[in-house]
């Protein structure tokens, strides 16, 4: 493999590549993080910083830059059936952003099917910012754009990367997003 198809230039002219964790077993214990890093992807300019503790000897391969058919994001429906278009209304706030661009229930699998569809050209990408990384894994928070009706939602959205490719949702809204595209979206919306 060529190191040129590894290593790229992006439009700021920052050098990048793609990296895929490694946990190196050492000794008899095991740190939860980093067994939870173990072969996940990352963009190498939005990537944990290793080592990440002390006793770290987790490293990064470099892999050829993955494309939407080497990724996929999953989003269970229940994001949207039993959370956000939750029948007992304990959600009122989160679902009266989707009821205002128009979403109802019946939208449920169309809303599921964008998110993850916006979520995988995102991440593949780069377009994310890094979260929390903990026993769970690395969390990452990926803007979503959805129009309905003329109007326009803009939320960040929040995902955990996972080994090969893989992210899946963990909240479909989260209070962290692009405060300049969210004020020209407000500005449309007007």
């Amino acid at each position: 493999m060529k190191l040129n198809n590894l290593i790229k230039e992006n439009k700021k002219g920052e050098i990048f590549s793609w990296l895929k964790c490694k946990h190196i077993q050492r000794g008899y214990t095991h740190c939860s993080e980093c067994l939870a890093l173990d072969k996940c992807w990352f963009y190498s300019l939005k990537s944990p910083q290793l080592p990440h503790h002390p006793n770290c000897h987790c490293l990064y391969n470099t892999i050829l830059p993955p494309t939407m058919k080497d990724c996929w994001a999953y989003m269970p429906i229940g994001k949207f059936l039993g959370y956000i278009f939750d029948e007992k209304g304990l959600l009122n706030g989160k679902r009266k952003i989707f009821t205002n661009c128009g979403f109802t229930i019946k939208d449920c699998v169309y809303l599921k099917d964008e998110y993850e569809r916006q979520a995988i050209k995102a991440y593949v990408e780069g377009n994310y910012k890094l979260g929390t990384l903990n026993e769970n894994g690395q969390q990452i928070t990926i803007d979503i754009c959805i129009e309905n009706n003329g109007k326009i939602f803009y939320r960040g959205s929040g995902w955990m990367v996972r080994r090969n490719g893989l992210i899946t949702n963990n909240t479909p809204i989260t209070g962290a997003i692009h405060k300049e595209l969210e004020r020209k979206y407000e500005n449309e919306n007007r």
